[in-house]
């Protein structure tokens, strides 16, 4: 009786804990919202929690969509359609979240203010595993990426700097983007031409699947190791982040037992390594002094930009193509303009990327992808304080900008094709009366949309990426047919309905589908 007196009381104790913090947070909230807090050097409004030091940690981790649209709808005084930003506690991070195209215009343009550092270093560390004594060469790395140093750091030591030119050498240097073009589409090719020609086939491709399982549990897991929520209470990312990195580690430390270094300096392509950008990566890593296990996590993470965001954006064309009627017939007859047969190869297809890219509807089916099917956080700390939208933002707290509020805003919308839904023409321009198709709506400008972020800190794989994800869609459309068989779960039983957005994981990037279809392909070509 004592012991369960004991622990009753502990209990009760623990229950007034959390109510009186949710309590003070709640009238503190209130009580700061009486008045317009703007324009009057005051910090926007923080939103009440419950759980000392992890704040809204867990709701945001969990299901960033209806947390974003509780902060701004349900709490925040102003309307959200007018701009608005409030303040949270996420575990160790106090943040302001923007919406509004003028905030979030004021934030990209501010990027000098603002730094990433902070970010990256949280996702090594929390997300991807670096190695502690790893994660100080990373930390002593003040001096940022640009050219010029902000701080007095030996140049051998500027880490920042160095993995940011091998990037960008590789990501937006027009002959390396061929490069990875071309393998890329050879490769996707060669898998195409594994199916029999005129037979069809139902089922999946599978390619190392347990890795594959790890590298999407892990992903699912993003925003619940970005925050840090304890290993006891999401222990599967943890555990998916543990065997993804394994795996990494071991095929660097295999190659480095078959090589006389990673591969040969002037190597565009290595068939162990992969492109040019990850053997520059990894000689970065390695000039500093960072671990096998180190360089692992790094490949890992490097992974997650390369598949993380890709592989789900062609998915959900596909899926679209499929399930919208007509739309797969239409973007066949186009995309066939842009496709000739190798005549050294009458099995094999050769893309003109110029003029694939240039195609009307599938640009248009690309960029509603990205609008309704990427769900991406954009993340700075602040130098120094920072005026925007009439609140004062402080110096050292960090601003989060979701893209899911602006990319499902009303000015999507029209009568018949609310934002919330797939509508494949929405960025083609309108047709005059001769059937020739205008400009496309301006509706895509700096705070309205950015799939890639934005600012100095835009993703430097962007083009890359445009380039694969049509690049593999045409390939697949060009030479298969495909047809619809049943709507099903990830385990191959059937579904009530098609793929929708997995919200595990929004607010890292690509949302991925929570369940699938099964589809009959036969090659045409």
């Amino acid at each position: 009786m004592v012991k369960l007196d004991i622990w009753t009381g502990s209990l009760f104790t623990i229950f007034i804990f959390f109510c009186g913090t949710y309590i003070y947070t709640t009238c503190r909230f209130f009580l700061s919202s009486i008045g317009d807090r703007r324009h009057k050097g005051k910090t926007p409004l923080t939103l009440p929690y419950w759980f000392p030091i992890i704040g809204s940690a867990i709701p945001m981790s969990t299901n960033g969509h209806e947390f974003y649209e509780s902060t701004m709808q349900a709490f925040a005084p102003v309307k959200r359609s007018h701009g608005n930003i409030i303040g949270a506690r996420l575990g160790p991070m106090f943040v302001y979240f923007v919406a509004g195209a003028k905030n979030i215009q004021t934030i990209f343009r501010n990027s000098k203010s603002l730094t990433t550092r902070t970010l990256v270093l949280r996702i090594y560390g929390n997300v991807i595993g670096v190695p502690r004594g790893d994660m100080k060469i990373f930390e002593y790395d003040d001096s940022e990426s640009m050219t010029t140093p902000l701080t007095q750091i030996p140049e051998e030591k500027r880490i920042w700097q160095h993995r940011h030119h091998a990037i960008v050498h590789s990501l937006k240097n027009t002959e390396a983007l061929n490069i990875l073009t071309r393998v890329f589409t050879r490769e996707i090719m060669e898998l195409a031409n594994q199916q029999h020609l005129g037979e069809w086939q139902t089922g999946p491709f599978k390619q190392n699947p347990d890795l594959a399982k790890d590298f999407w549990e892990f992903m699912r897991g993003f925003m619940v190791l970005f925050f840090g929520i304890p290993r006891l209470i999401a222990p599967k990312p943890y555990a998916a982040r543990d065997r993804l990195i394994q795996a990494c580690t071991k095929h660097l430390r295999d190659i480095e037992s078959r090589y006389d270094g990673i591969i040969a300096a002037n190597a565009e392509w290595d068939e162990d390594l992969g492109s040019r950008v990850n053997r520059d990566l990894d000689k970065v890593m390695k000039d500093v002094g960072i671990s096998p296990e180190g360089r692992g996590a790094m490949m890992g993470g490097f992974m997650i930009g390369i598949n993380g965001n890709a592989i789900p954006v062609g998915c959900w064309i596909l899926i679209e193509s499929i399930r919208t009627p007509g739309l797969l017939e239409a973007l066949r007859e186009e995309i066939m303009t842009a496709v000739s047969i190798d005549e050294d190869n009458k099995e094999s297809l050769i893309l003109d990327i110029a003029t694939l890219l240039s195609l009307p509807l599938l640009s248009s089916v690309y960029t509603e992808t990205l609008r309704l099917r990427i769900s991406t956080t954009p993340t700075r700390q602040l130098r120094n304080d920072l005026l925007v939208g009439g609140y004062v933002l402080k110096a050292g707290n960090h601003v989060m900008v979701p893209s899911w509020l602006a990319h499902t805003e009303s000015q999507w919308s029209t009568p018949e094709h609310p934002a919330s839904e797939f509508w494949a023409e929405r960025f083609l321009g309108k047709t005059d009366a001769d059937g020739n198709v205008g400009e496309p709506p301006k509706s895509t400008q700096a705070g309205t949309f950015f799939p890639f972020g934005g600012g100095t800190s835009m993703c430097p794989g962007r083009f890359f990426a445009k380039q694969e994800i049509l690049s593999g869609v045409a390939i697949m459309i060009a030479k298969f047919e495909i047809e619809f068989v049943e709507n099903v779960h990830h385990d191959g039983t059937p579904s009530k309905r098609g793929p929708d957005a997995d919200i595990n994981n929004a607010g890292s990037g690509a949302l991925l589908p929570d369940s699938d279809l099964k589809v009959r392909l036969r090659r045409r070509i």
